[in-house]
């Protein structure tokens, strides 16, 4: 089965139910929003404001874990949003660090769904920061849809 367009309306309905459900969570320090979408290419672009101090490694930019992080929660929020609002763990992520994620400016995860079958969903993504076109990581994960049967 292809992946059916995800809408921004999907998304954004998809959103405020993660940030409804976060409070006390590690994921109410991802306030994610979002900065675009492209139905036509499966594509979702997600906004992050980094807040420097805690997030920042001893060189000043963004915590790998931290980049990790946010890129797959871009892509798990992009499958939930794909499966109608089915629980998408995460199967399998893997993150190539490019460049140093600065901390001084707004983030964009740009992800797209390669492949939805009935139960597993591919995607990628690529993390730029907001105005800047060379990636600081990319990554690619896989998701379950716990909700098919």
């Amino acid at each position: 089965m292809s992946a059916s367009p995800v809408t921004a309306d999907r998304l954004e309905r998809a959103l405020a139910g993660w940030h409804a459900a976060s409070p006390g969570t590690m994921m109410e320090h991802l306030p994610l929003s979002l900065a675009g979408c492209r139905p036509e290419t499966n594509t979702a672009l997600l906004r992050f404001d980094p807040m420097p101090g805690w997030m920042s490694n001893t060189f000043g930019a963004m915590h790998g874990g931290l980049v990790a992080t946010l890129l797959d929660s871009a892509m798990g929020l992009h499958a939930f949003a794909a499966t109608g609002d089915e629980h998408t763990p995460t199967v399998d992520l893997q993150v190539s660090y490019l460049r140093p994620t600065p901390l001084g400016a707004p983030l964009v995860a740009e992800s797209q769904i390669v492949h939805q079958g009935r139960s597993l969903i591919f995607i990628r993504a690529t993390l730029r920061a907001e105005g800047d076109d060379r990636p600081c990581a990319t990554a690619s994960g896989t998701y379950f849809n716990a909700g098919q049967k």
